[in-house]
């Protein structure tokens, strides 16, 4: 298996098992804040920055799409409470520390943010990444819908060498 896929499998797999995963629509609206007048992007962020503080998913909880809490919830009481934090600690392990919103599509209720992450090193494989994944980086999409008025996290993948 080549390493950027493995990076990629690695990440949707624990955004899966931990509920974090749906999809959203696009068009070229750009901005479009919530009831707390914060855009997509400025809710993504703030998720972002607290993702790597939490010491839980639970945290990050009331930034989550409901659909996706209500996963969270179902997986917890099925999985043995040490693999549900393991798999939260490996998520930001390798989740980029500095992510660049590169643009943000809007349409009705729902939102895909495409990210970069600028000089992301590979946390499980570093030096000995791709050269393919070092020369390409690693860009992301965030899939997000807008729930009572406010901006909720529905999906984040991320691929390096793409």
């Amino acid at each position: 298996m080549r390493v950027s896929n493995f990076l990629a499998i690695s990440f949707i797999t624990i955004f899966t098992a931990s509920g974090l995963q749906a999809a959203c629509a696009q068009d070229n609206s750009v901005g479009k804040s919530n009831s707390s007048g914060a855009t997509p992007s400025q809710i993504y962020l703030n998720f972002h920055e607290k993702l790597f503080g939490a010491s839980s998913v639970e945290e990050l909880c009331p930034m989550l799409a409901a659909d996706r809490v209500e996963k969270i919830k179902s997986d917890e009481k099925t999985l043995p409470a040490e693999q549900t934090k393991a798999m939260f600690q490996f998520m930001q392990q390798v989740s980029p520390r500095k992510v660049r919103i590169l643009g943000e599509a809007v349409t009705n209720d729902t939102c895909t943010l495409t990210l970069d992450a600028p000089d992301y090193k590979d946390p499980i494989f570093g030096e000995s990444s791709s050269p393919v994944a070092t020369r390409k980086g690693t860009i992301g999409k965030v899939s997000m819908v807008r729930e009572d008025g406010q901006w909720k996290i529905e999906k984040e993948s991320w691929m390096s060498g793409h």
